[in-house]
């Protein structure tokens, strides 16, 4: 499906939450940092409005739902997939915060 990129919410808690998910993912220095994007391959399927959607060809955005957090993280070594809920990993989608 491609992938896309996400800025992380406008919601506190939820920003808070992507957050955790990005820090406890990969060893980032996040200091200086202003925009922090994350990829649609580590949310799953159910993170999205537009899944289905998008793999018919309606449209060509995935869209998260409001309440979209993060769960699918991958290791270093032979990039594989941890699915911290059961379904299939989605392409990436952005997101704009100054820290």
């Amino acid at each position: 499906l491609g992938a896309f990129f996400h800025y992380l919410p406008e919601d506190p808690l939820l920003w808070q939450k992507w957050l955790e998910f990005i820090c406890c993912n990969c060893a980032l220095t996040l200091s200086g940092v202003e925009v922090i994007q994350i990829c649609s391959t580590h949310f799953i399927e159910e993170s999205f409005l537009s899944f289905i959607q998008k793999a018919l060809g309606f449209t060509k955005k995935l869209i998260l739902k409001p309440d979209a957090i993060p769960t699918v993280s991958f290791s270093v070594q032979g990039h594989t997939a941890e699915a911290a809920q059961s379904s299939q990993p989605l392409p990436n989608v952005h997101a704009k915060r100054s820290l």
